[in-house]
């Protein structure tokens, strides 16, 4: 069996292909968790709600997305687990292939192939951190039909991946304090550090429209809340970095800043909202 987790927030144009995408798996031993974090639009409708697999849990004010995720995990029935953002949509076969490789491994967090909601490109094949301290992702916008092989990664989005929920609990769960963004940076760098592996697996396939919240708020990839937390929870990651590596890597997260900062002042209009981040993230406790 798999539990699958949908943590939701104003989603309710995405939801309905993502579960009929749930609906048309080959596997069909699943249970399905909608988390929804106060929304501002309703997301009830008859066709969601008459599939007898779905339960939903409506919270009064937006606790975040690691509330959320920590909430949905605790209630699961399964020990597998799928994790998804409200904006996916699923390949037929992933649940099968996802519970095959939950199956049959042991200490292993998956990062899916996650192609853009058209499945024209990549969106991540796992994700990475650099110097600066700022993650990405994998073949980010390379071409969707060329060959890829599994791998071992530094990190994995929550968007999407599954997991074995010991495994997650061991790792000592999601940090509530990042609220949204950098969070699952933050709990891969923790699993690495407790030798876990995370491996990315180009079998088990979504789709992702990327980023579905903030465009609708602001019509691109960015808003003044985006701006603020990743500004923030960088900080917070950086403050959780061993003196040794801070020292190393100053110069290169020094340039990472400042280049942030004339890339909100040029292209966003949103550095405000960039400096207050970081002064958040210095103010902040370093502890949950």
């Amino acid at each position: 069996m798999i539990s699958i987790i949908i943590i939701n927030y104003n989603g309710k144009r995405f939801i309905t292909p993502l579960i009929k995408s749930l609906q048309n798996q080959s596997y069909n031993d699943f249970e399905i968790i909608i988390i929804d974090n106060n929304s501002e639009e309703a997301l009830y409708c008859d066709y969601i709600f008459n599939f007898e697999k779905i339960k939903f849990i409506s919270h009064k004010k937006n606790c975040g997305f690691p509330y959320a995720v920590n909430q949905g995990i605790k209630i699961a029935c399964s020990e597998n687990i799928v994790l998804l953002n409200n904006d996916i949509y699923l390949d037929e076969k992933f649940l099968e292939n996802a519970f095959y490789h939950l199956s049959n491994s042991t200490k292993t967090f998956y990062a899916p192939l996650v192609l853009n909601y058209t499945g024209s490109f990549i969106d991540s094949a796992g994700d990475g951190i650099n110097r600066e301290m700022k993650p990405f992702k994998r073949m980010h916008k390379e071409k969707a039909n060329k060959e890829i092989e599994k791998a071992n990664v530094m990190g994995f989005s929550m968007s999407a991946c599954y997991f074995k929920r010991h495994d997650f609990n061991r790792v000592g769960g999601m940090r509530n304090k990042y609220f949204l963004y950098f969070e699952d940076v933050d709990f891969s760098m923790r699993a690495l550090s407790k030798g876990y592996n995370i491996e990315f697996q180009p079998d088990t396939v979504c789709y992702h429209y990327i980023s579905a919240v903030t465009k609708k708020l602001t019509g691109n990839d960015y808003s003044p809340l985006k701006t603020f937390y990743e500004a923030r929870n960088r900080i917070l990651l950086l403050r959780n970095l061993k003196p040794i590596s801070l020292f190393i890597n100053m110069p290169f997260i020094l340039k990472g800043t400042f280049s942030s900062i004339i890339f909100h002042s040029i292209k966003t209009g949103y550095v405000f909202d960039y400096i207050s981040g970081i002064i958040n993230g210095t103010n902040t406790s370093r502890y949950l």
